[in-house]
C-alpha cells in the first residue's frame, strides 16, 4: 500500500522532470522505479501469498515443534507449511514462464535477458491488468456517487419530499432487516464451529495433541465470550440467545480427532464467522447511524455545510470520473488539450498528471474496498480478519503497476524513466491491450452500473423470488415488473417485504433504545 501511495505522485514527477529537465534526475529515477517494481513483485508473487497460507495454518504444528518455546522452530514449520500450500500456485507460474520461454524460443530473440525481463514484466503485467480496469470501471462510478446517497436523503428530508426520503429509508430498513438476517446465520454458524472444537478429544489421554486442543479451546473460547459480551450488549438487534456451556469430553457429542488438519480447519471456520459477525454487526451499526442522522432535522449551520461538502465532492468526482472516462476511450489527440499542457505550463502538468493519476488510484482502491464476494470484506475500526487484510494488501499492490503503464499510454510524447526501464520491455501485443482494452471495461460496466443491467439478468434467469430472496433488492423489481403484477410470485415478495420492512423498522427502534 505504500508503494501504491507513493506511485501517486512519483509517476507524474517523473513524466514532469523529462519533459522540462531533459535527462535529469533520470539515473536515480531509473534505480528507483526498478528497486520499487521488483519489491513489489517479490512482496505479489511470493511474500504475501505465503504469508496468507501462514496465518491459517495457526494449529497445524506438532507439539514436538512447539517445545521448549522455540518460537523460532514454531515459525519455521508453519512457513514450510504455507510454502508447500502454494506449490500448485508457483506451479501454474512456472508453466507460464516455460511457455513464454518456448515463445521466445520459437520468435529467435537475440538478447536472451533482456527478453526474459521482458517476459516476467509482460506477464505479471497481464494478469494484473483486466481486474486492475474492474476496479477502475467501479470505482469511477461508485465514488462520486457515493457523496450523492448521502447527500440525497438530508435534502429530501431539509425540503419535506416524504416520498423520496421514505423510499431512502424504506431501503435502509430492507437492508438492516436482511443484514441481521446475516448476523443470525454467521452465528448460527458459529456456534457450530464452536460446539466441534469444544467437542474435540483424543482417545489417549498422553496424546500430545491434547496440548494443542486445549490450547485451541481456550481461544476460542475467549472469541466466543467476546460476541456473547457484543451481543448481549445490544439489547435485541441480535435475536440469537448465545448462551452456550462448555461440554465435557465424555459427552456423546464428543468427536475424536482424527488429525491436526482437522482442527485447523475447523479454527479457520470459526474464525471466519467471527469475523463475519463484527463485519455484519458493524453495518448494521452504519445503517441505524445512516437512519438516526436522517431522521435529525437540523437547521444549523454545520448541517447546511456538511450538505455542502457532499455535494460539492460528489460534484468533483463526477466531472473528474467524466474525465478519466474521456482520456480513457478517446485517441490521444482528441484528449491531449486535458491532460497535457503547454511545456512552459510546468507546474501546471504536473498538477494535471497528479490530480487524474491519484483520482485513478483512489477510485481504484475505494472500489477494491467496496468488493463483497466469499467472505471477503474489511471492517473500518480495524478488526478485519488478517487473510482478508493480506489480501487486500496483495491486491492493492498489484494496481500498482497496471496504473502506471496504463496512465503512460495516455499520456502524449511521454517520456519517462518509468517509461524506459519497463514500459518499453513490454511485447508489442500487451501494450496493444493495454491501449485497446479500457474502453470495453470501463463503457460496459458503466453501463451496467447505469441500467442495472446484471441484476435485471438475473431477475430474467433466476425469477423475482428467488432473487429477491438473494438479494433483497424489492425496488429493483418494482421498476422492472411495474407493480409486481407479471412475476407469478408478486403475493410472495409483497409478504417478504412487508416482513422485513416492519423487522427492520422494530430492530431500529430497538436500536435506538438500546
Amino acid at each position: 500500500m505504500i508503494c501504491l501511495l507513493s506511485i501517486t505522485y512519483l509517476l507524474p514527477l517523473d513524466i514532469w522532470m523529462h519533459r522540462n529537465g531533459g535527462s535529469i534526475g533520470s539515473p536515480s529515477l531509473d534505480i528507483l522505479w526498478l528497486i520499487i517494481y521488483w519489491t513489489q513483485f517479490i512482496l505479489c508473487w511470493c511474500f504475501i501469498p505465503v504469508m496468507i497460507s501462514y496465518v491459517d495454518l495457526k494449529y497445524i504444528t506438532p507439539l514436538e515443534e512447539q517445545n521448549d518455546n522455540d518460537e523460532h522452530k514454531f515459525s519455521k514449520y508453519r512457513f514450510k507449511k504455507a510454502i508447500l500450500q502454494n506449490l500448485k500456485f508457483y506451479g501454474i507460474c512456472l508453466l507460464g514462464l516455460v511457455i513464454g520461454v518456448v515463445y521466445l524460443k520459437m520468435s529467435n530473440f537475440k538478447n536472451h535477458s533482456i527478453n526474459i525481463k521482458s517476459l516476467l514484466i509482460s506477464m505479471s503485467h497481464l494478469y494484473s491488468l483486466s481486474y486492475m480496469l474492474v476496479l477502475l470501471s467501479m470505482g469511477l462510478n461508485l465514488l462520486p456517487f457515493s457523496y450523492f446517497q448521502d447527500s440525497k436523503p438530508r435534502h429530501a428530508n431539509k425540503i419535506n419530499i416524504s416520498t423520496n426520503s421514505n423510499d431512502w429509508e424504506d431501503k435502509l430498513f430492507i437492508k438492516l432487516s436482511k443484514n441481521n438476517d446475516d448476523i443470525n446465520d454467521s452465528k448460527m454458524n458459529l456456534i457450530d464451529n464452536y460446539n466441534t472444537i469444544m467437542n474435540f478429544h483424543v482417545s489417549l489421554d498422553g496424546d500430545e495433541n491434547q496440548v494443542i486442543i486445549k490450547k485451541c479451546q481456550e481461544e476460542v473460547e475467549t472469541l466466543f465470550a467476546e460476541i456473547k459480551n457484543i451481543d448481549g450488549a445490544d439489547n435485541g438487534l441480535s435475536s440469537l440467545d448465545l448462551s452456550i456451556t462448555r461440554p465435557s469430553s465424555s459427552s456423546v457429542n464428543s468427536t475424536e480427532l482424527q488429525s491436526l488438519d482437522e482442527l485447523n480447519n475447523v479454527y479457520n471456520a470459526f474464525k471466519t464467522q467471527y469475523y463475519n459477525y463484527l463485519y455484519y454487526k458493524n453495518y448494521s451499526d452504519k445503517l441505524v447511524h445512516k437512519l438516526v442522522v436522517n431522521s435529525a432535522t437540523s437547521d444549523t449551520k454545520k448541517h447546511y455545510f456538511q450538505l455542502f461538502l457532499f455535494d460539492a465532492f460528489g460534484i468533483l468526482c463526477f466531472l473528474l470520473s467524466i474525465s478519466v472516462a474521456f482520456i480513457e476511450c478517446t485517441p490521444l489527440n482528441l484528449h491531449k488539450w486535458l491532460i497535457n499542457s503547454d511545456g512552459n505550463a510546468a507546474i501546471l502538468l504536473f498538477c494535471q498528471h497528479f490530480i487524474f493519476f491519484g483520482y485513478m488510484t483512489v477510485s481504484c482502491s475505494y472500489a477494491l474496498s467496496n468488493f463483497k464476494f466469499s467472505n471477503f470484506h474489511l471492517i473500518p475500526n480495524g478488526r478485519s480478519n488478517p487473510s482478508n487484510t493480506l489480501y487486500y494488501s496483495l491486491y492493492s499492490s498489484r494496481l500498482l503497476l497496471p496504473l502506471c503503464f496504463n496512465f503512460i499510454s495516455l499520456v502524449p510524447n511521454s517520456s519517462s524513466s518509468f517509461q524506459k526501464v519497463l514500459y518499453d520491455d513490454l511485447f508489442n501485443w500487451v501494450i496493444f491491450l493495454n491501449k485497446y482494452l479500457p474502453p470495453f471495461f470501463i463503457v460496459g460496466i458503466s453501463l451496467s452500473y447505469w441500467f442495472n443491467l446484471r441484476d435485471k439478468l438475473l431477475i430474467k434467469v433466476l425469477g423475482g423470488e428467488t432473487y429477491y430472496q438473494l438479494f433483497g433488492e424489492y425496488f429493483l423489481l418494482v421498476d422492472d415488473y411495474g407493480n409486481l403484477g407479471n412475476d407469478a410470485d408478486a403475493d410472495a415478495i409483497e409478504r417478504d417485504y412487508e416482513y422485513s420492512l416492519r423487522e427492520g423498522r422494530s430492530l431500529y427502534e430497538r436500536s435506538l433504545r438500546s
